[in-house]
């Protein structure tokens, strides 16, 4: 896995995207303005090195407070998208160099994130696919954040089309969502396939 420093960072780009990234919040009503004026100044302070070596080494989980010394609870999601370009760079070299075959764990084999999202193989294999730098691996079905892997404790939730579903782990109640790539006819596209399912994400919330 790769440490925190092991990896070039353009810190001139990270604040240019902390504040791009910061105003389209903003534009879309996600921020008020002074949750905008926080997170610019943040993205200008001299920390903010140590505050991205923070939230590399520990990742928040879903729901989780970002803690009293985030300068906003949006922090943790608006640098993850500012770093997430040198993530993934990092990740296609890295990757290029190991067999991903036998990792088998519920964590990023790369950075060490949860995955954000999962598919299905039109042979039925699932693969994760991380949150933070966008790689992918292999994953026996069970649920990858507690390693319970009895199905029966798991319950699946499809789309009408059968193009999305969800896994929730009756164990610790957290959830996956998956595409399944033969319903839907095409590869898992990460950029996109989050973003589409947000209306999943509300709907588990609600149930």
């Amino acid at each position: 896995m790769a440490s925190f420093g092991e990896f070039p960072v353009d810190w001139t780009e990270v604040r240019l995207l902390i504040r791009q990234i910061t105003d389209v919040f903003r534009r879309l009503d996600v921020i008020d303005q002074a949750a905008t004026a926080r997170l610019h100044t943040a993205g200008r302070d001299g920390s903010l090195s140590e505050r991205a070596r923070v939230w590399y080494d520990q990742p928040l989980t879903p729901g989780q407070d970002a803690g009293a010394d985030e300068p906003d609870p949006m922090w943790p999601e608006v640098l993850q998208w500012a770093m997430r370009p040198f993530l993934i760079r990092t990740a296609e070299v890295l990757t290029r160099r190991v067999d991903l075959q036998l990792w088998g764990r519920g964590h990023c084999p790369v950075c060490a994130a949860e995955p954000e999202f999962g598919a299905i193989t039109s042979t039925g294999a699932h693969i994760l696919l991380c949150g933070r730098c966008h790689t992918r691996w292999p994953f026996e079905r069970g649920c990858p954040f507690c390693s319970h892997h009895d199905t029966a404790d798991l319950r699946t939730f499809a789309t009408a089309d059968r193009v999305y579903r969800v896994t929730r782990c009756g164990k610790c109640d957290r959830y996956l969502k998956l595409l399944d790539t033969q319903a839907a006819g095409r590869a898992l596209l990460p950029f996109f396939d989050p973003v589409a399912t947000l209306p999943l994400d509300a709907a588990m919330m609600q149930g």
